[in-house]
């Protein structure tokens, strides 16, 4: 009957003082078609898909490796969160993200709370965005959840796919462009050729000809000369036999 009542008020004070496991998610959603995501805490990569604590994840950093980045987000886009349980009026969990220098823009990013103040985020989308960070004293760009277990879904190019793909195909177009040009400068080259190389056989057509011409002036003039002779032998022969 003790042993009862004292387990009842355990449960009692474990329910009135809120002492539970406390977890926080963080997922990524890649929508550009390239790079890895990256959830890094005191020099550790987390996850690069989803990661779920146990307990409070604080300090942590994010961003999308596409190549160009460094370990700790330089050169990229990059987003801080702290996730954890209010303990005080205006305590919880707190995301942002952050263009100050190493940093640059690299993708269009967006954060948002779910399981707890869902639909609270911010979204930066160009480099000239003002949801970011660009000194370290813009803290009205940090959106605050102050639920508890709150989780934090990461998404990178939420419109879809990035620019990059349409670069790709510019490349191939400009590589095109350049093949049908060789191809017809090589075309214009062959024509040429040919135009050049058909010319001396025109000229030795026109030699052989004149050599032709030349060559049977002399056979047709002695035929000639034969006819006459022998024509005037006829008429001679004729006289003769009528002079008989």
């Amino acid at each position: 009957m003790v042993f009862t009542f004292l387990s009842t008020a355990l449960v009692v004070f474990v329910s009135a003082t809120g002492i539970y496991a406390e977890s926080h998610t963080v997922k990524f959603d890649n929508k550009c078609g390239y790079g890895t995501p990256q959830l890094i805490k005191g020099g550790d990569v987390l996850t690069t898909t989803s990661y779920t604590s146990s307990g409070e994840l604080a300090a942590a950093i994010a961003y999308l490796q596409t190549g160009s980045c460094g370990f700790n987000g330089e050169n990229c886009t990059l987003l801080e969160l702290t996730m954890t349980n209010p303990v005080a009026v205006g305590g919880g969990s707190s995301a942002d993200i952050s263009l100050i220098t190493p940093h640059t823009f690299s993708v269009a990013t967006s954060i948002e709370f779910y399981g707890g103040c869902d639909g609270v985020g911010t979204t930066c989308k160009s480099a000239g965005c003002n949801t970011a960070f660009r000194q370290p004293d813009d803290t009205w760009v940090q959106v605050a959840c102050q639920a508890n277990d709150a989780n934090l879904l990461i998404t990178f190019c939420p419109d879809g796919g990035s620019s990059s793909p349409s670069k790709d195909t510019t490349v191939q177009q400009t590589a095109t462009t350049k093949t049908a040009t060789t191809t017809k400068t090589t075309s214009t080259s062959k024509t040429t050729s040919s135009t050049k190389i058909s010319a001396p056989t025109s000229s030795v057509a026109h030699d052989s000809t004149s050599t032709t011409l030349a060559s049977s002036t002399p056979t047709a003039t002695r035929t000639c000369k034969r006819k006459v002779a022998e024509r005037r032998a006829l008429k001679a022969h004729r006289k003769r036999a009528r002079n008989l």
